[in-house]
């Protein structure tokens, strides 16, 4: 992680080649793709230090991006819908079905 100064700090993630990683509207968060044997996304809480699953798909699932209110994200999917509520740190209202 680089801060607006320019310095560096390492992020205690496990080992793995992380790609498009895209940081959450209000900044607590970084969902990244992960390209090892599940090719899934991730979400990076930093002030939790903790790296939650967010897609399960048999497919290669990509390409992250935040909805503007932080409660979603947008990616691609080989496999199914491409939206996922995100792992909250607190509770959030329930998403509108898509009409």
């Amino acid at each position: 992680m680089v801060d607006r100064a320019g310095g560096e700090e390492s992020i205690p993630a496990p080992a793995r080649v992380y790609f498009n990683p895209r940081i959450s509207p209000d900044g607590s968060r970084l969902a990244v793709e992960a390209r090892d044997e599940e090719n899934d996304i991730w979400v990076w809480d930093f002030g939790r230090a903790t790296l939650t699953r967010l897609t399960f798909g048999a497919g290669v699932e990509g390409w992250p991006v935040w909805t503007p209110d932080g409660r979603r994200i947008i990616y691609s999917s080989g496999s199914r819908r491409c939206a996922e509520p995100v792992p909250a740190r607190r509770p959030m209202a329930p998403a509108r079905p898509n009409g």
